[in-house]
């Protein structure tokens, strides 16, 4: 009939905006997480928050437990892949540094 259920709409509405509010707070906090942590810890901090996320997200106590951990693995994520390109920009050869960062 062509009709969505509402609730999961809703659902789908609120992980949307837990990321987007969870990468905004983010972008203000990496550059203080980079310059106390470095970037190999940075990039080992965020796989260990991702991977944790990731587990509660498997078996969920309950929905806002859900939601919960959804803004935090973008957290997470998001300073796995800035860590990568941040450490690639650095480590790659001034002249192959486009090709270093399109690998990531």
């Amino acid at each position: 009939d062509g009709s969505a259920n509402p609730a999961i709409l809703f659902i789908g509405v609120a992980l949307s905006g837990f990321a987007v509010v969870s990468m905004a707070m983010y972008t203000v906090a990496y550059g203080l997480i980079e310059r106390c942590l470095g970037l190999s810890a940075s990039l080992v901090l965020g796989s260990l928050v991702s991977a944790a996320c990731f587990g509660v997200i498997a078996f969920p106590i309950s929905q806002w437990v859900f939601l919960a951990s959804v803004f935090v693995l973008a957290v997470g994520e998001s300073l796995v892949l800035t860590s990568t390109a941040a450490l690639a920009t650095e480590l790659a050869p001034p002249d192959q540094l486009g090709q270093a960062l399109g690998v990531v």
